[in-house]
């Protein structure tokens, strides 16, 4: 019965010091900063369109191909539903895009969501939220912000996130 105590106790110390060592390995991730800038949007599928009775517009299915350039470079292409009213300048879009390009110099494939807002206005502040995906196991949050219709690309800023033992 002593013996089978010991065991028991061994077994439990050892899966206690795995638990540690994981939690302490995924605290250590490195943080990289990355930074550039978004040009105009191309919509390459204008999906479906239509105006409800408050004059809201609506667009779903639609696609977008944007160019990033700066620490992340390459084409990102959106799939969104988006809702516009002109009346208050407001707009949202969401959905969910793939990307090919480099990150930091390495070449990537990524997948993840996007959700934008702008304030209304005019002009209008527009801020859209990132989660990406890379397929190496890398993650990037980003936020990217611009002037809506002013001509001007948007500027992002995030965080490249790199597990342990990634390299």
């Amino acid at each position: 019965m002593r013996k089978i105590s010991q065991i028991i106790g061994v077994g439990l110390a050892s899966m206690t010091g795995l638990l540690l060592v994981s939690s302490v390995a995924r605290a250590q991730a490195t943080e990289t900063p990355v930074s550039g800038e978004v040009e105009i949007g191309v919509l390459t599928d204008p999906g479906e369109f239509w105006v409800d009775d408050d004059g809201v517009r609506h667009r779903r299915n639609a696609k977008i191909r944007e160019r990033y350039i700066g620490d992340i470079s390459g084409q990102q292409f959106k799939i969104f539903r988006a809702n516009s009213n002109p009346e208050t300048g407001e707009f949202d879009a969401h959905g969910p895009f793939t990307f090919v390009g480099f990150v930091l110099g390495d070449l990537v494939m990524a997948t993840g969501r996007f959700m934008t807002f702008c304030t209304g206005g005019d002009p209008s502040f527009c801020e859209e939220t990132e989660n990406w995906h890379l397929e190496d196991g890398r993650k990037i949050n980003l936020i990217e912000t611009w002037i809506r219709f002013s001509g001007d690309p948007s500027v992002y800023e995030g965080t490249l996130l790199d597990p342990p033992g990634h390299r």
